[in-house]
């Protein structure tokens, strides 16, 4: 299939520019492939990424749009990696746009059950990402405080080329079961390279393909000892989720991928951020400046920045403004001591 036909990504919120399905591997032009029939619709489910084990794939995680509260599916964006304690590796096309959300870091195999949410501070786009031709569409999302009980994937290694055609892979996301609404369950599949070069990896169901609200996730290849790493990031495929999908190859954005990790090694300390940590129908704030401090319960339905009050979630906010000024004048005072 020609490039300049290849699927257009969409990770903008239904009613925004270029609206479309969150996270969805929307085609630009679909002339050459043919609506699916009742049959390949029905087929679907077959194809769709099968369940993870709550224990498995715990370095993918979803980016979801605030505000984010416990006890409900979170409104889902893309899908990402943990890479590193401060940053997830995702899609360029999940990170622009006019409209986009304040987003979060969701970790967890089923967000509505148990999940903790991560504050984002920066979002790096590849510098060379081109929305007509989607080259280039790899991203880096930095984290408030850093995930400490994820072992983060690693990148690269060798490029995939024609050599590996036939070659299974896994892909690992958030998006849609077949044709049942996204409910924030972590699911991977299997699926196979039909082509690779120096951009892009292009693979074919074996069965599974990515789907909506899979952009962003990871293309895992196994090394020779068993262990696995990220050599794509899922961009594009048709609108059906049938036929074909299309990832980024790390490979080719390494330098770039590295200066972003730096970056995220050398953030300072976030002082007003906050981890929520849901956890059956209780929610747990990590207080950041203050990780031996014991924790809070939060109740059912208490939005991400809340903090456990009589008064109930309405005046948390006021509540946690306040202990932020009381922890800033501490500083200055402990400053002004040392000087």
């Amino acid at each position: 299939m020609p490039r300049s036909s290849r699927s257009a990504p969409v990770a903008e919120p239904a009613g925004s520019r270029g609206a479309g399905l969150v996270g969805a591997l929307w085609l630009v032009t679909c002339a050459c492939v043919a609506p699916p029939t009742e049959a390949e619709t029905a087929e679907r489910a077959t194809l769709a990424l099968r369940d993870a084990e709550p224990s498995e794939d715990d370095a993918v995680v979803a980016l979801v749009r605030a505000p984010v509260a416990c006890g409900r599916v979170p409104a889902l964006h893309c899908t990402g990696t943990v890479v590193a304690p401060r940053a997830v590796l995702t899609a360029a096309h999940c990170v622009l746009g006019s409209s986009l959300p304040r987003l979060w870091v969701a970790a967890g195999a089923e967000l509505a059950a148990r999940a903790r949410f991560h504050e984002v501070v920066e979002l790096l786009a590849h510098p060379g990402y081109d929305a007509a031709t989607k080259v280039n569409d790899v991203a880096l999302v930095l984290l408030a405080e850093p995930i400490l009980d994820v072992a983060p994937l690693p990148l690269g290694g060798k490029a995939l080329d024609s050599s590996d055609v036939g070659r299974r892979l896994r892909v690992v996301g958030y998006g849609h079961p077949g044709d049942d609404p996204i409910d924030g369950v972590r699911r991977r599949g299997t699926t196979v390279v039909s082509s690779a070069d120096a951009q892009w990896i292009e693979t074919n169901p074996g069965p599974s393909l990515p789907c909506d609200g899979d952009s962003g996730g990871p293309l895992l290849a196994r090394n020779a000892d068993g262990t696995e790493r990220v050599v794509g990031v899922t961009s594009w495929g048709d609108p059906a989720c049938l036929h074909y999908a299309g990832s980024t190859q790390l490979a080719s954005h390494l330098a770039f991928l590295g200066a972003g990790l730096d970056r995220a090694r050398a953030l300072p300390p976030s002082v007003e951020s906050m981890t929520i940590v849901c956890d059956g129908a209780a929610a747990t704030p990590d207080a950041a400046t203050s990780p031996a401090a014991p924790p809070r319960r939060l109740p059912e339905g208490c939005n991400a920045g809340a903090t456990a009050h009589p008064l109930g979630c309405a005046a948390l906010p006021l509540l946690l403004a306040a202990l932020r000024r009381r922890r800033a004048a501490s500083r200055r005072s402990s400053a002004a001591s040392v000087r």
